[in-house]
């Protein structure tokens, strides 16, 4: 549900991720349920509801930052415990056609390692670290004074942590990137190298998920998340219609929730009978995607027919 965009009161019903961001930040944007941040109160986060002209700019400053905070992480000890996973994924193969990512999304291996361990500690600290040592790019500084972490998925998924980056470019207007880490989450199959170009030409290379892990897993959470997310539909849609997805590896990935470990998958379960979508939402941020949750969930089910094809 969009709130108003209204300046909040500030209290500690929201969460520290939200409270971190000054006037300059909310001003003006709506405020948006996060599903991730349920635990709370007032579980919301800061809708991307500039101009046209506004987004843009603001696009391009964000995908420096992105690009910097990849950096800092190939840089750090912990690059080969990270495998990337969503929107940035997405972007890196499929450009435009894919939502602009507005965070970094990280599972962290082993999936014997959990959220309190002392390695799950020691990331956090030297990531937040590493960065504060490093805040600034071409156009923009993050505000280290200003980062603030929460925890997330405590009643659903795997638990994680996220830190948010509040910056501003060089005439002190702001915005913020997230960073999302989960843990004990294990891999159905393993993540790959994959390359990601930098502004001076020179490229990173960082553990990633797969195209069809990835699509296995939106269709996962669209099932089983209490609150299902257009931008999940939106982005599986986009998956199945690139790529197959081997029937076998989504049976593997839902046999791990405990529900559907003893139930089919079939064109059914994404129906909009048996769905509810948070699609107003998604179009708050994304109002140039035309048409309606349900026109979505038909073009899924649609996409996935090779998928179909394989169930016994």
């Amino acid at each position: 549900m969009a709130q108003s965009n209204q300046s909040p009161v500030m209290n500690d019903n929201y969460p520290n991720t939200f409270r971190a961001l000054d006037e300059t930040r909310t001003n003006g944007r709506n405020q948006i349920f996060e599903p991730a941040l349920a635990h709370f109160p007032r579980a919301f986060r800061l809708a991307d509801s500039a101009t046209s002209h506004e987004r843009l700019e603001w696009e391009l400053i964000r995908s420096e930052v992105r690009a910097h905070l990849l950096h800092l992480v190939a840089q750090s000890r912990w690059k080969n415990h990270l495998v990337l996973r969503g929107s940035v994924l997405l972007h890196s193969w499929f450009g435009v056609a894919a939502r602009e990512p507005q965070d970094l999304d990280w599972v962290f291996q082993p999936h014997t390692v959990k959220l309190g361990d002392p390695d799950c500690e020691a990331c956090f600290a030297e990531i937040t670290e590493l960065i504060k040592n490093n805040p600034s790019t071409q156009n923009a500084r993050i505000l280290t004074e200003k980062i603030a972490s929460d925890d997330i998925w405590t009643y659903e998924r795997a638990q994680g942590r996220r830190l948010v980056f509040p910056y501003e470019n060089a005439e002190g207007a702001g915005r913020e990137i997230q960073m999302d880490i989960v843990w004990g989450e294990a891999l159905p199959e393993p993540p790959v190298i994959t390359s990601f170009p930098q502004r001076d030409g020179s490229s990173i290379e960082l553990w990633a998920a797969t195209p069809q892990l990835s699509l296995a897993w939106k269709l996962l959470w669209l099932a089983t998340d209490m609150h299902a997310q257009g931008k999940d539909l939106y982005d599986a849609v986009l998956l199945a219609e690139h790529i197959h997805l081997p029937f076998a590896l989504l049976r593997q990935v839902f046999d791990g929730d405990e529900w559907f470990s003893q139930r089919e998958i079939n064109p059914f379960t994404f129906s909009d009978s048996e769905l509810s979508v948070d699609w107003d939402n998604f179009q708050l941020e994304f109002p140039w995607i035309e048409g309606t949750g349900k026109q979505w969930l038909n073009r899924l089910i649609l996409a996935l027919a090779s998928t179909w094809s394989e169930a016994k």
